[in-house]
């Protein structure tokens, strides 16, 4: 028996599917599977870089002209954020925690005498790019950042240090940002900040054997 126009079409639009890999369904679940990229990887969508314990490939002392520079040679990888780190256990990160911290003059509460510093948590002012490094509002020990770098008091694991020319310490380089080595963190507690409001502050002491601070600041800006 001879097949109708219908059936022929019917079984050339089947071969058709079979010659471009699936169903109909199917072909829509990859599609966007592919746009939210986890089928492909173009040139604009690249991995997410992984964090790290320890020191990174460049020495201490190490300048930057920029915290795009800062992040690509893998010192410390967000444009913006003070603070680095996972709080979630995951194949990538597998002991969460925080990687490093960038100190430049953003939070009021911060002390830096060198190798020991009061480091002032995240969270509680108007917004990253304000010209005030004051606090108006309370700081929250969950937020996921203080979190990471609280996780980092029992564990042990230390960070790493960016001092940047915003800040005002004596230890800062005049320009650019500069890798000043591992610190651990030896204490973390929650106080009432110069603004009146509470502050997360952690107590990070630099590691010994390392390049000392004062041989940084004789021949760096």
């Amino acid at each position: 028996m001879s097949s109708g126009p219908g059936q022929r079409f019917s079984l050339i639009r089947r071969e058709i599917k079979a010659s471009r890999g699936g169903s109909d369904a199917t072909r829509r679940s990859e599609s966007a599977a592919t746009r939210q990229g986890f089928l492909t990887i173009g040139p604009k969508k690249r991995p997410p870089r992984e964090g790290y314990y320890g020191p990174p490939k460049c020495p201490v002392g190490t300048m930057f002209a920029s915290r795009k520079e800062c992040s690509e040679a893998g010192v410390h990888f967000p444009l913006v954020a003070g603070i680095s780190g996972s709080t979630s256990s995951t194949r990538r990160d597998a002991n969460p925690g925080a990687f490093s911290i960038v100190l430049n003059g953003g939070y009021e509460d911060d002390v830096d005498d060198g190798n020991t510093i009061l480091y002032t948590g995240a969270g509680g002012q108007t917004n990253t790019f304000s010209k005030t490094n004051s606090q108006v509002e309370n700081q929250d020990i969950k937020h996921h950042f203080n979190h990471a770098l609280r996780l980092n008091l029992y564990s042990g694991n230390p960070v790493r240090v960016v001092r940047g020319f915003k800040s005002e310490s004596r230890w800062a380089p005049s320009e650019g940002y500069r890798y000043d080595g591992l610190y651990k963190v030896a204490g973390a507690k929650i106080k009432l900040g110069k603004s009146g409001h509470q502050v997360c502050l952690f107590r990070l002491e630099r590691l010994p054997d390392q390049q000392p601070l004062e041989e940084l600041q004789s021949h760096l800006p």
